[in-house]
């Protein structure tokens, strides 16, 4: 697919996206100037102008004591491994050593490994934290950016839930790997040899050779990468970080994997300062979510979560730690979900955090842990949102039905609706207030169910004629493309060009959300990609 050529230009507004919670919505829409609600580590616009802008040329980095020179020793003894390959290891080896020395501030994003490289959406988290590591460092404010590789989780149904699409017929691929020969429910992901969990890519590739398919460079070093990890068994999380150095190589994107024994022992002073505490910190982030849900109606950190913030590795697998006056070596030491962004500032210092909206749920839901342990928060910034659309496209791609957004818009025509209904009551049937306002709630519940269930119809058959005609990698399953499709498959099929044009679709974003103007930005393709639909007209015609 090396004829692929795309454009990019502005989408709908990030505020505007169905599926998004209030306090996203609020988030990106808001300004210091009229945003009392939100802390200033919490107020997308000023957060990037201030990164960007303030102080330029007057630069202080963050000087992260917690990550070690030996530690940065031992990360550059690793990219021996990449000396040959085409990616630019000096640019990665310059910027491990800036973190060292402190001479540089750190742009973080993070996410467990993926099937096929995992959501698309991966891809435009690290896009983003890229180009904003690059315009703070034009900006007289050096950056490094640094991709945080979850490997130690163990959710493995989420790991899985990518789907694929075939490189060479654009059709969508159901298959999904075979893992019932491991214990799926507790191994960590990163633990698993790459072959266990990437056959269905491996397939694909295999009929990519087969058929002799031409790919360009980039296609043909992920075809080797695919290659070297059935050929040597390597790890799951190994290849992950293969996959996302390769589709970076210029990058100099410094990466950490959260499975890192010498991460976690470099991180000794974070365990003693955090362990004798825990109670106290789960505490205030428990009565934080009863905030976090009468003011924004999200509660991100289940129960379960908040009882198990700290993990031992024991054979591949995280072991709920239970006794903390007997505790394991520090490098054994995992953390939960409610300890991990913690840890990660505490190690990094970071300048910002680039997150999407669940990520910026539980990280406001965090914010008593952080002031508790004295530890600095970093601004938050959103990723890049963004859908790949064939080029002779002129509309917006529609999401999926959202439940939320349809109740919210009967809500305000009910309410108006029973108003009146009450006034009516009461002036031309001489009703009494009281009985008249019982009255029309009663009838307006009804009305209400009956409405919502005439709306969520309505809506199915929308989107349903919209998209009769779509090849099926643009909405797959009616859900927005970048949470739905593994990006190495779209890779091979797209070609080195999409590359390029995520990093523009990236600064795009940046230098609108400079502006106030978060917004999805659209990648139009036009390559044989169109052809599907073409082919999809003809079918409906015959």
């Amino acid at each position: 697919m090396n004829e692929s050529v795309f454009r990019v230009d502005r989408g709908l507004c990030l505020k505007d996206l169905n599926k998004q919670n209030k306090l996203w919505r609020f988030w990106v829409e808001s300004d210091s100037s009229q945003n009392q609600k939100l802390s200033p580590a919490l107020q997308a616009s000023s957060c990037i102008r201030e990164l960007v802008h303030d102080n330029c040329g007057k630069h202080s980095p963050n000087i992260p004591s917690s990550f070690p020179k030996s530690f940065a020793k031992e990360l550059l003894a690793d990219l021996d491994l990449f000396e040959e390959t085409s990616i630019d290891v000096a640019s990665v080896r310059k910027n491990i050593r800036h973190l060292a020395e402190g001479s540089a501030d750190a742009v973080v994003t993070g996410q467990q490994p993926g099937l096929g490289g995992g959501p698309l959406y991966v891809l435009y988290k690290i896009a983003t934290t890229i180009e904003l590591a690059l315009i703070r460092s034009e900006n007289g404010r050096p950056s490094v950016p640094v991709f945080w590789l979850g490997d130690d989780d163990d959710d493995l149904t989420e790991a899985l839930d990518p789907e694929l699409i075939n490189p060479i017929t654009h059709s969508m691929v159901s298959q999904k790997p075979e893992t019932a020969k491991r214990n799926i429910r507790s191994d960590m992901i990163g633990t698993f040899r790459a072959t266990e969990l990437e056959k269905p890519v491996l397939d694909l590739l295999d009929e990519f050779v087969t058929r002799e398919c031409s790919t360009d460079k980039l296609g043909q070093d992920i075809q080797k990468l695919y290659l070297k990890a059935e050929k040597q068994g390597i790890s799951f999380s190994a290849l992950n970080e293969n996959l996302i150095r390769r589709f970076f190589p210029d990058s100099g994107l410094v990466i950490l994997r959260g499975n890192d024994p010498r991460l976690h022992q470099s991180c000794e002073n974070f365990y003693k300062k955090v362990i004798p505490v825990l109670p106290q910190v789960v505490q205030g982030v428990e009565a934080e979510s009863s905030v976090m849900e009468g003011e924004w109606g999200v509660v991100p950190l289940s129960p379960n979560s908040l009882k198990r913030p700290l993990y031992e590795v024991k054979n591949n697998q995280r072991v709920p730690l239970i006794d903390f006056d007997s505790l394991p070596d520090v490098s054994a030491l995992r953390c939960g979900v409610l300890l991990r962004s913690l840890l990660q500032d505490f190690f990094l210092t970071p300048a910002a955090v680039v997150v999407g909206p669940g990520e910026l749920s539980y990280l406001s839901q965090l914010r008593p842990a952080y002031e508790f342990l004295g530890i600095k928060r970093a601004p938050l910034i959103p990723r890049l949102f963004s859908s790949v659309i064939p080029l002779d496209f002129d509309e917006l791609i529609p999401e999926e039905i959202d439940r939320s957004t349809i109740e919210d818009r009967t809500r305000k025509i009910t309410s108006v609706g029973q108003k009146k209904l009450i006034e009516i009551l009461e002036k031309e049937f001489s009703v009494s207030g009281k009985r008249a306002a019982e009255l029309a709630e009663k009838r307006t519940r009804r009305w209400t169910k009956g409405l919502n269930s005439l709306l969520e119809n309505e809506a199915k058959n929308f989107v349903q004629r919209k998209t009769q005609f779509w090849p099926g990698w643009v909405l797959p399953g009616g859900k927005r493309q970048e949470r739905t499709l593994a990006w190495v498959p779209c890779v091979l099929a797209w070609g080195e060009n999409f590359c390029h044009s995520l990093q523009q679709a990236a600064r795009l974003h940046l230098e609108g959300g400079l502006k106030g103007q978060w917004s999805e930005i659209l990648i139009r393709i036009d390559s044989d990609f169109e052809n599907d639909l073409d082919h999809g007209k003809a079918k409906q015609h015959d």
